[in-house]
């Protein structure tokens, strides 16, 4: 039985059409007909939900795949990888071989990309050359941490320990500073990595050393990438993030991987693309099957929530959120160290279960009632000094009142932030209080509400 017949044999038993299979799994309508002409192959971190879904054990399912090669693998001959120095051969009679890529080959790309955003004279110039991967494009970018990563031979001046732990120092700070307060100045973080990856440059590849600084230049991508996103450039953004995972891969740290995989979930939910954000934290999920903590699990658990939320999947949705408050509950692991990981606290959880059950009432507004509950959890639990946090947990918490047809509470805490906004009121809070003045024109009748709305039109155009 060809792969074909046997995986649409066993889609139709279970009664899914072609349309609802793709539902299920999270991909669009012509990739099952693709995976089921053998076009096509699931990746890997797609297969643990394709099993769930045809109801076989997974290892039941890698063979059912390998009943027949793919025609479009065995055809493709050599391919180049992203990062250009490596290639992967195929032929008719021998399977595919794993695509190796040259860790300095991505050092060069980081190179690169930063000395370009330290050249402009404006940040925004760099976003007219590029655009944000979505769909496929996005999907490939994501391949090369299934790669193994292929080490030069050791050569050069190799890092001291105590130039490592200057280095981990400046990352830590740096990210505490905009974690609490933002207004970071993202050139000098680009400049603190791109002088960085100079050094490791003339590292020697393959050694321990070299491989805890390629994670400190992922937390340095990372950081880069999140600061570019809080100020809404969603293009450089995404390419830091692409960076980072990859550096995070080189030093061969899966859960550094796994946390920037979420960061970038994050940002495609951000910018409506849930099926983008569920091919990141998917593969997340896949990549620290065995060694995730239950912090972590949680973590990703929230990030696949948001996107089935934004899809208007109530189940789904509602699944992953017993999953991360299980997970949460069983505690913080000696080996959980990432801010994000850690920061995921009783008042964190609370407040992004609330701002998704919120994204989930804007399909059906019974939920609305459980994001209030949820973000009014939050604030009770959130010390009153983390003034970003809290701001957004109460702008969460207007738009949600808004939704239910409270204006006039709404109004109340959008009033409640405002002596506070002047100093954030750029990158997203400055979004989130402009998606608030959009939602609430409906109620510009209401005189609190009008009053509110031409307040932040103030503050967020001055």
């Amino acid at each position: 039985m060809s792969r074909r017949q046997a995986f649409s044999q066993r889609r139709k038993i279970l009664g899914y059409s072609q349309e609802s299979f793709a539902v299920r799994v999270g991909v669009e309508f012509s990739t099952v007909g693709r995976w089921e002409r053998g076009e096509l192959t699931p990746q890997p971190w797609r297969r643990p939900r394709i099993a769930n879904a045809l109801q076989v054990p997974l290892e039941e399912l890698e063979q059912l795949l390998a009943l027949e090669e793919s025609p479009m693998t065995r055809d493709a001959g050599a391919r180049r990888s992203r990062t250009g120095d490596v290639v992967v051969a195929s032929g008719p009679s021998s399977s595919p071989r794993l695509v190796f890529w040259e860790a300095s080959s991505l050092v060069r790309e980081v190179l690169d990309q930063s000395e370009v955003d330290l050249a402009v004279s404006s940040r925004r110039t760099v976003l007219t050359t590029t655009a944000a991967l979505a769909g496929a494009a996005f999907t490939a970018a994501l391949e090369p941490v299934l790669r193994p990563v292929l080490a030069a031979s050791a050569s050069g001046h190799a890092f001291a320990t105590a130039e490592l732990v200057d280095a981990e120092e400046i990352v830590a700070q740096l990210t505490r500073l905009h974690r609490r307060a933002g207004g970071l100045d993202v050139r000098m973080v680009a400049a603190q990595l791109n002088a960085f990856c100079r050094r490791l440059r003339e590292a020697p590849q393959g050694t321990p050393e070299t491989s805890r600084a390629f994670r400190v230049a992922a937390e340095l991508a990372e950081l880069v990438a999140s600061m570019n996103w809080d100020d809404g450039l969603h293009d450089s953004a995404q390419r830091y993030f692409l960076l980072a995972v990859q550096l995070a891969h080189a030093a061969n740290d899966r859960v550094l991987v796994a946390v920037v995989l979420a960061a970038l979930a994050r940002q495609c939910s951000d910018l409506g693309r849930p099926k983008d954000a569920l091919e990141a934290v998917q593969l997340a999920q896949y990549l620290t099957r065995r060694e995730a903590t239950p912090r972590l699990r949680a973590l990703l658990a929230t990030r696949e929530g948001w996107a089935h939320a934004q899809q208007g999947d109530a189940k789904a949705f509602q699944r992953c959120v017993t999953a991360a408050q299980d997970h949460h509950a069983e505690g913080v692991d000696e080996d959980d160290s990432h801010p994000s990981i850690i920061g995921l606290d009783d008042a964190e959880l609370a407040g992004v279960v609330g701002a998704r059950y919120r994204d989930l009432a804007a399909h059906d507004v019974r939920h609305a009632r459980t994001a209030q509950e949820y973000i009014d959890t939050a604030l009770r639990l959130r010390p009153l000094d983390h003034l970003r946090t809290r701001t957004f947990d109460l702008i969460g918490l207007a738009r949600t009142h808004v939704i239910s047809r409270e204006p006039d509470r709404a109004a109340e805490l959008i009033a409640e932030v405002l002596p506070s906004i002047p100093t954030l009121a750029h990158g997203r809070v400055g979004r989130k209080l402009r998606e608030f003045h959009r939602e609430a024109a409906v109620f510009d009748d209401v005189p609190a509400v009008h009053d509110v709305r031409q307040a932040v039109r103030e503050l967020t155009t001055s």
